[in-house]
Formats: C-alpha cells, structure tokens, sequence
C-alpha cells in the first residue's frame, strides 16, 4: 500500500524532513522505538503491556513510508493498552496515528 499525499491527513505537514534537523528528528524517532521496544510488562509501574513485535513491526515499517514522502518526524509514545501513538503537532494542527493489533 502506497501512500498519496493529495488524500492524507498528513498532507498538510511540510515535506521538508530529508535533510538538516529534520533527519536528526526521524533519527531521534527511531530511537525511540527501540526504546519502546525494549518495555516490559508493568512498564509504566502499573499494568503497562509493552507494545507486540508486529506492532512495533508494523509501526516502524508505516513511519518509514511518511518518513521517505517528506513527513517531519512524530513524537511517539506507547500507551498503556500496548498500542503506539504517533503525534505531531504543528501548524495550528494535532494529527495523532495510533498503531494497534490487529492491523
């Protein structure tokens, strides 16, 4: 599945993130998956379900896609539930793509 930026919520993000600070920010976002990918169960000193390989799988594969059309990178945080959000907010808008089983 391709993405089309003329019919994506995202299309109203700048495309400029292939060079200077905006790589270090994709950079900085695939750390933090790693991150995520490393929680365990009670993570957050509570009954926080680390997010499943395929989710993170699938999470990594999709950002990887914005990532190549231009999109700046997103914060992204895990939710309790297992799931993976990843939020921008910029220019006026918050656009949030939660990444959840099953797919």
């Amino acid at each position: 599945m391709g993405y089309e930026p003329t019919n994506a919520t995202l299309a109203v993000l700048p495309l400029h993130a292939k060079r200077g600070p905006e790589l270090m920010d994709w950079m900085k976002a695939q750390q933090r998956l790693g991150q995520i990918a490393k929680l365990r169960p009670g993570w957050n000193a509570a009954k926080g379900a680390p997010p499943d390989p395929h989710t993170m799988s699938f999470a990594a594969k999709e950002l990887a896609g914005l990532k190549r059309l231009g999109i700046p990178a997103p914060t992204i945080n895990p939710s309790a539930d297992g799931s993976l959000y990843a939020e921008w907010h910029m220019l006026g808008l918050d656009i949030e793509l939660i990444f959840e089983a099953p797919y």
